[in-house]
């Protein structure tokens, strides 16, 4: 190894925590490269693990499964091509040397005979037959493969969206659920365990012609000729030295080449507001000048280039010399035809390649098992939170919901029969690194068809409440009742189906504005009328008729517009791309008023018995969230409606109930006037709002 003053080794140490596992360390550029032990060794038979086609077979029987049942006649094209593939090159190889043969005859006889004559005319046309063939059959197995692809992607995409709606959000924030299912690999899969097939017989077939070969036209050659051929086959094949075929974990830890990739973050429009109003521009260049010196003489390469830079160059003039290994038979040339001698050159060079290949796609199987695994292991990830069995049917004529939380299968508190009892109910987020409770002992009563707002400060638990509630996690403790039932029991849909939620996370979806709207109430989604007085209650309407396509504006569409390198510097065509797909803009007032009317559209069905309100209208001006709070009320007709906030002036007033938290715990229940004459939590909330306008 060459001693470059940017690539150093480091003696082998020992990791101690848990296995005693030896690694290299190696220091390439800026990198610092920990390489298995077992694996720094540049002679290495392919990196297959036989096991793993043991217990990944149930997979692979699924996924093939999977693809056969899309269509049947494409997988027996797929397999029926790659089965032509593999016998293509042994059967070109074979009819390119008869041809070769037959042409030596007739110029060593100066004339050609008959049979001669008619042999040379069959190998020809067998010749061009076998290309044009050839031919064909890579046409039919493009266009087969591509929409083979494509039909299989489209299936598993539509199931992994399937998969993905239906999960719940606990289950979505585990390291699983944020694996990409990726379609593609499946279909990978199948296409490299053909490629490995087609590769294994085509390799026995070329060997065997290769033997024939050697044992008819080489015999006076001598073991020099099968030497000669075999030995470069297997020297370069088991020569590894390729950083990304071993174990290996690198790490950046040149201090200069940090800081420069830090620096360069900086650019990022996150950044660039405070960058340009702090006046930073001449002091972030200065640094950067400064690393950049500093990284003058380091190689700025990824770790796996600068590693295979660290051989000499006797490995590749070795295999280049082991390569003309067959020219060594002309030191006999009367034994030896030149014929003959390109047939082997043409032989060995293919089989070479062919063996090349097949070990290439032995190397990345293991990985590509994996990403099939996780494809699946994401198709199959089942929701933490359990459906209900029971079907939710609302009494007939009932505004509102009745619900009613029990703890440890006791009625703590009860009211009338219509109403929502909420009772020691403790609640944390999955994975919270906080030891708190996000809710703790909470307890509160809500009558069906009330109007209610729970205030407090920041983190007090008002909005985790209300995710309880739709149910979009359970509660740690306590049992929330919805008709006297466990709201565990319910089917989640059916609950959902009589919900209508408006909330700071709500967004535009990259869809048309009257599909934005009309989403909220999926059966109307076409219904013109609706979505335009959904649009109007929600104030939205002036902002749309802004917009030149009106309803059929989308704000954010799918980008899928591409200006080639050559096109660049093209007026007309760069004209044309910015028109596409251009991303439309609106205040943060103008959004919200536009995910309000799908709010809106949801509570013009009679179904909707429950509506829940968290911070709509932190964008609007005074006026615009007077209007939209004014509009809910009206909108409310008999439902029980829960309101989140944190400016009471709208609200507190016209609410049968207010809820005042703090640390996760309700702390006070009752009326605005009742509240303020207890002089506690809620009073001092109101009272420092207040100040404001006294």
């Amino acid at each position: 190894m060459l001693n470059f003053p940017w690539a150093r080794r480091v003696a082998p140490r020992t990791d101690t925590q848990k296995e005693r596992t030896p690694f290299l360390e190696q220091r390439l550029g800026v990198w610092r490269v920990l390489i298995a032990a077992d694996e720094s060794s540049p002679f290495r038979l392919p990196n297959f693990q036989w096991s793993l086609v043991s217990t990944h077979t149930p997979l692979l029987t699924r996924a093939y499964k999977d693809i056969y049942s899309i269509s049947p006649i494409f997988f027996w094209l797929m397999i029926a091509t790659h089965l032509w593939y593999a016998i293509e090159d042994p059967l070109s190889l074979y009819f390119s040397n008869r041809l070769l043969l037959l042409i030596q005859q007739s110029v060593l006889q100066g004339k050609v005979h008959t049979s001669l004559n008619k042999d040379l005319c069959i190998a020809i046309i067998a010749r061009a037959s076998c290309s044009a063939f050839s031919g064909f059959v890579h046409w039919t197995s493009n266009n087969v493969k591509e929409q083979y692809r494509m039909l299989v992607e489209y299936r598993l995409q539509e199931r992994a969206l399937l998969a993905n709606l239906a999960r719940d959000l606990e289950t979505s924030q585990d390291n699983d659920a944020r694996l990409k299912a990726d379609p593609e690999r499946v279909f990978r899969c199948l296409v490299q365990l053909l490629d490995l097939g087609k590769e294994i017989i085509s390799f026995l077939l070329q060997l065997r012609l290769l033997l024939h070969l050697l044992g008819s036209g080489f015999s006076s050659a001598g073991p020099v000729s099968i030497i000669l051929c075999f030995v470069p086959l297997i020297l370069e094949n088991i020569w590894d030295h390729n950083l990304w075929s071993k174990a290996y974990v690198k790490q950046a830890v040149n201090g200069d080449y940090l800081r420069k990739e830090a620096l360069t973050l900086l650019t990022d429009n996150t950044y660039k507001a405070e960058v340009m109003g702090g006046n930073l521009l001449g002091y972030l260049l200065k640094e950067y000048e400064k690393v950049l010196d500093a990284l003058s003489h380091i190689p700025n390469g990824d770790a796996e280039t600068l590693w295979r830079r660290t051989t000499t160059a006797l490995p590749n003039m070795f295999f280049n010399l082991c390569k003309d290994g067959p020219v060594v038979t002309l030191t006999n040339p009367s034994q030896v035809s030149v014929v003959q001698l390109a047939m082997l050159e043409q032989t060995t060079t293919r089989l070479r390649y062919t063996f090349s290949f097949a070990r290439h796609i032995l190397t990345f199987w293991p990985s590509e098992l994996a990403n099939l695994k996780n494809c699946y292991r994401v198709l199959d990830l089942e929701n933490k939170m359990k459906d209900g069995c029971m079907p939710y049917s609302p009494a007939t004529g009932a505004p509102g919901v009745s619900l009613e939380v029990r703890y440890e299968s006791q009625v703590l508190y009860s009211c009338s029969s219509s109403s929502f009892i909420d009772r020691d109910v403790s609640f944390n987020y999955p994975g919270a690194k906080s030891e708190r409770d996000a809710l703790k002992n909470v307890s509160f009563s809500i009558k069906a068809g009330q109007l209610v707002v729970i205030v407090g400060a920041n983190g007090s638990g008002k909005s985790t409440i209300l995710k309880l509630l739709t149910r979009c996690y359970d509660a740690t403790s306590g049992t929330v009742l919805v008709d006297g039932n466990p709201i565990t029991d319910y089917q989640i849909a059916d609950l959902r189906s009589v919900t209508a939620s408006l909330t700071q996370e709500h967004t535009i979806f990259p869809l048309s504005l009257s599909e934005n709207i009309g989403i909220g109430s999926p059966s109307s989604v076409t219904d013109h009328d609706k979505i335009t007085q959904a649009a109007k209650l929600a104030g939205a309407q002036d902002v749309i008729k802004n917009f030149t396509d009106g309803y059929d504006t989308v704000l954010e569409p799918v980008r899928t517009a591409y200006l080639s390198y050559s096109g660049r510097g093209n007026e007309a065509l760069e004209k044309e791309y910015e028109k596409m797909e251009k991303a439309t803009n609106v205040s943060g007032g103008e959004k919200q008023r536009l995910v309000a009317s799908r709010t809106f559209m949801r509570m013009l069905s009679e179904d909707i018995k429950f509506v829940i309100v968290d911070e709509p209208s932190s964008a609007l001006d005074p006026g615009g969230e007077y209007e939209l709070f004014k509009q809910l009320r009206e909108a409310r007709k008999g439902r029980t409606m829960i309101f989140v906030t944190h400016r009471f002036g709208h609200l507190t007033k016209f609410a049968d109930l207010i809820l005042c938290m703090k640390g996760g715990t309700v702390v006070e229940t009752g009326t605005h006037q009742e509240l303020l004459n207890h002089q506690g939590e809620y009073a001092h909330l109101y009272n420092v709002q207040a100040q404001a306008f006294t």
